[in-house]
């Protein structure tokens, strides 16, 4: 088994629509939306990677905050088990590009997204659909451990 960290960027912009990611699997066609973010190198810190991988997946260069959500899982068809750190972006500058993404990456589009336009989506963490909304009107006053979750 693998271990494996992943850090995520959460963007808003000026009218907090939160940014996320178009992904659809590959191997089921399943459709869900995620914050930018991927897995680290070794020289990397947390907060380096959310802002490398943004860039590498959105073209957007962001300015990190904090850590708001921790989250970890199990993912059975790579034998990994993965820890999620949730960084907040205090700002971002430049436009959304999709040119600087991955050829064998399962983006298929970048979005900014109201509460309302969640609902009916798969989106991950889950808690970005409800949850996330009430802690943006309350300044995100403690990391909130997620939980572990099944694939």
């Amino acid at each position: 088994m693998k271990n494996r960290i992943r850090s995520a960027a959460i963007i808003l912009d000026k009218d907090n629509r939160l940014l996320l990611l178009k992904n659809r699997n590959g191997q089921t066609g399943q459709l869900y939306f995620i914050p930018p973010g991927g897995g680290f190198y070794n020289d990397e810190d947390i907060f380096m990677n959310a802002k490398r991988e943004t860039k590498e997946e959105c073209g957007l260069d962001i300015e990190t905050d904090r850590i708001i959500y921790l989250r970890e899982y199990f993912y059975t068809l790579h034998n990994s088990y993965n820890l999620e750190v949730y960084i907040l972006a205090k700002n971002y500058s430049g436009e959304i590009s999709h040119s600087h993404q991955l050829a064998d990456t399962c983006i298929e589009d970048i979005c900014w997204f109201t509460q309302a336009e969640l609902v009916n989506k798969t989106v991950y963490p889950e808690v970005l659909k409800d949850e996330f909304w009430k802690d943006l009107k309350n300044n995100f006053p403690t990391i909130k451990y997620l939980g572990k979750v099944k694939d």
